[in-house]
């Protein structure tokens, strides 16, 4: 099978591009793939592939926010004429202007109408044109904006997504009979940590992109607190960053804010290499201003550690958290108080953090991404039997 896949790919900063490698490099260890055609969006820096697998093609076809996307990648996919299509997506792939996330969501019909077996994942729905930048819709309109979208992705042969709740909103709200959950899936098998602390030191670690959606205000307060109501208990907090582009400056500005706090240390991080070795130590991690499922890889590399999480309380997060079998100890959004109250919950009750960490390195390793790429090899069998018999009652 040559398989076409669209994604975002590192070096992009897309929160799917970590996900889009993951997926090339395990569909390249299946025997039925011959060949990838690998349709990403165009970079200035190199696109590296191991040697190890099928043969990839790589193609910078597409560009975020691009008005000639869907003419770009429906070029390859005839000139290349694989034998299936997988799309990997969010409700930003392709921009966050109107014009090009619509046409952009388009591009999985025409390749489906080329009889070309095609699969989309769909990350996240586009619930509304608030999600876009440049227009302004009143809600009911902004609405129907991102049921369109959504629609657009339902003329794909299969429209596979992670959570349960997913599957049933788009068959109530779209009677859509082409969707099943496929588990996000764990990347790579990590040995069971010692679930011991080494020392009276307790640190509490953060990590990600700061500065935009996320940020490190109420974390720092949440600790001020605990150490105002427990002063025998030694907290260190270890905030691992990147900065975002979109608020530069923003991790300067904390530190100035916050110079006056004791044991507070800001690491710059690059790679997922540098983290390891920072969060071995931690008692529980905390991921401020969570909100939604795009950031899972967040969750599944603390939990591949086997650290106790502390999350925000939103509805639609912590349900699908928990259909994954992860385990977090919440807090109100926007609260340090409440945030206080979690993180001295797992700190102080030792047991309690050791049962969060085993939950969730259990959880960790249950679902690993092969078995998800596996269920996909099988849909697009399926797919293209589905096609071939219906080319044989039609006779085109």
């Amino acid at each position: 099978m040559k398989l076409a896949i669209v994604t975002a790919y590192p070096p992009s900063e897309s929160k799917l591009a970590e996900y889009g490698s993951q997926l090339v490099k395990h569909f390249r260890m299946q025997p039925e793939v011959s060949e990838i055609i690998l349709l990403t969006e165009k970079h200035k820096k190199q696109i590296i592939i191991s040697e190890q697998g099928c043969p990839v093609t790589v193609q910078q076809c597409w560009s975020f926010n691009g008005y000639s996307n869907i003419i770009k990648v429906t070029q390859k996919v005839l000139q290349f004429k694989p034998d299936a299509v997988f799309f990997n997506l969010e409700s930003l792939t392709f921009g966050n202007k109107k014009i090009p996330a619509t046409l952009g969501f388009m591009i999985p019909f025409f390749s489906r109408v080329t009889g070309i077996a095609t699969i989309s994942l769909l990350h996240s729905l586009p619930n509304s044109i608030s999600d876009y930048k440049g227009f302004t819709l009143n809600e009911p309109k902004g609405k129907k904006y991102g049921r369109s979208l959504t629609k657009m992705v339902l003329a794909s042969d299969l429209v596979a997504v992670t959570k349960e709740r997913m599957v049933d909103l788009l068959k109530e709200k779209f009677d859509a009979a082409n969707v099943a959950k496929v588990p996000f899936g764990t990347f790579d098998s990590m040995p069971e940590p010692d679930y011991r602390l080494s020392g009276d030191k307790k640190q509490v670690l953060t990590f990600g992109e700061f500065g935009s959606d996320r940020k490190l205000a109420n974390l720092l307060e949440a600790v001020q607190r605990i150490r105002a109501r427990r002063e025998n208990l030694d907290i260190e907090v270890i905030i691992a960053s990147t900065e975002s582009v979109q608020n530069p400056g923003y991790i300067d500005s904390v530190q100035r804010k916050f110079k006056h706090m004791p044991d507070v240390h800001f690491v710059n991080v690059k790679n997922r290499e540098e983290l390891a070795a920072i969060i071995e130590p931690s008692a529980l991690v905390v991921l401020p201003e969570m909100k939604d499922t795009e950031n899972l890889k967040d969750i599944q590399f603390a939990a591949s550690h086997g650290k106790a999480l502390v999350l925000p309380y939103f509805e639609n997060l912590n349900r699908a958290i928990e259909e994954w079998g992860y385990r977090s100890e919440v807090y109100t959004h926007d609260c340090p108080e409440s945030l206080s109250e979690a993180i001295e919950n797992v700190l102080v009750f030792n047991s309690y953090r050791i049962h969060l960490g085993m939950a969730n390195y259990k959880a960790y390793v249950a679902h690993p991404i092969e078995n998800s790429i596996r269920l996909y090899i099988e849909y697009f069998k399926a797919i293209k039997q589905s096609n071939q018999k219906n080319l044989e009652k039609t006779g085109y």
